[in-house]
């Protein structure tokens, strides 16, 4: 763990955001609410013990705060404008990783195949130190797209159909795999696409001139 991207981002943090990720558990991964915990119990176990009550006692006050904030907000109404500015993205961390966006994984993933959306998602996972989580990509975007293959050549369904399943492909990625290894909320610089457009390109002009010549 302390050798974890995770763990070294949470270090640079203060108390009062590691503080957040544990209340807003639903936001964030469970390594990552682990990491957050395991950062402030040893910042904690640093302190001496009256200044660790004292810790305690401002946690527990946060968390109160938060939970009163949250009760309100259901009884108020709230302007627009409002909404839009609780909702803008706070500033990413300068050492933050580069990651394909979901948008990104969508596009390539309908545009070219499944298996295209799920390279560039393990791209991420890679950067992210997520070995496991990778090999569980790879599989999912071989198995759905032998699976695509096997409707297009046996079942011969229409080509919107192709699309409407490297969609499902994409979505599934993006909303199971995505959040569960990186974090729904996850803040992250975005690299260019070109250079994967490129490459896709070059891997999938043949094949379709091939298909071309062989009807």
């Amino acid at each position: 763990m302390p050798q974890s991207y995770l763990y070294k981002d949470f270090t640079r943090k203060a108390d009062a955001e590691l503080n957040q990720i544990l209340i807003d558990k639903h936001k964030y991964t469970k390594e990552a609410i682990s990491t957050a915990k395991l950062v402030l119990d040893k910042r904690v176990s640093s302190l001496p013990n009256k200044e660790q009550n004292s810790v305690v006692m401002t946690e527990e006050s946060s968390k109160q705060t938060k939970q009163n904030e949250t009760s309100s907000f259901y009884f108020q109404q709230t302007a627009p404008d409002d909404i839009l500015e609780n909702k803008e993205e706070t500033a990413i961390d300068p050492d933050a990783p580069s990651l394909y966006s979901k948008r990104v994984i969508l596009s390539f993933a309908v545009l070219f195949s499944s298996i295209f959306g799920a390279v560039l998602l393990m791209s991420n996972l890679k950067r992210m130190q997520e070995q496991k989580a990778r090999l569980q990509v790879l599989v999912f975007g071989l198995i759905y797209f032998g699976l695509t293959l096997f409707l297009v050549n046996t079942v011969e369904i229409f080509s919107r159909f192709v699309i409407g399943l490297n969609i499902i492909g994409a979505i599934i990625l993006n909303e199971y795999f995505w959040n569960q290894y990186i974090g729904k909320d996850f803040k992250h610089f975005k690299p260019s696409w070109v250079l994967p457009a490129i490459i896709s390109v070059l891997i999938c002009t043949p094949i379709i001139i091939g298909m071309f010549f062989l009807e």
